[in-house]
């Protein structure tokens, strides 16, 4: 069974530090409530839509299979699908310049959110062109070029 998580995360720089809120807003059966909800809860608190995020899990399975992962760790896998996601679309700058486009980066996080989690390279090509057609709705990629991505992320990130 699945459940959906409604979660609520900011992060700000202030030059010297970091700072890191999170807090879990709700749990759903669906999707669908999730999202609903997500739209409610950032209307009614006048909160940036962009800091709300909708995930899923399943229940009764353990979430974390993974060890420990550090900050430079989950940094350099970010820079990584940065530099996939430049190169496939063609773009040429460094990864914070990349990420100085909120869309560009809310659509990386969409990505990097699952594609750990995801085994089989069709299932993260589909998951890809799910993200990229909801963030970027061009239809102008077709299925072998979401494949390559994925294929490129596999051999990069070593998933």
């Amino acid at each position: 069974m699945e459940i959906y998580m409604l979660e609520y995360y900011k992060e700000t720089d202030d030059g010297d530090t970091i700072t890191e809120e999170y807090n879990l807003i709700g749990l759903y059966l669906s999707k669908k409530e999730a999202q609903n909800a997500k739209r409610k809860f950032a209307l009614e608190r006048k909160i940036d839509k962009n800091l709300l995020f909708v995930s899923m899990s399943e229940i009764g399975k353990v979430q974390w299979e993974g060890g420990f992962v550090s900050s430079d760790e989950i940094y350099q896998n970010t820079v990584t699908l940065t530099a996939c996601f430049n190169e496939w679309l063609g773009i040429d700058k460094s990864p914070e310049e990349s990420w100085e486009d909120s869309e560009y980066y809310n659509a990386l996080c969409d990505v990097e959110q699952e594609v750990y989690n995801i085994k089989d390279i069709q299932d993260i090509a589909e998951h890809i062109r799910q993200v990229w057609s909801r963030r970027f709705p061009d239809e102008r990629k077709s299925f072998e070029d979401f494949m390559r991505i994925a294929e490129s992320l596999i051999t990069r990130l070593c998933l």
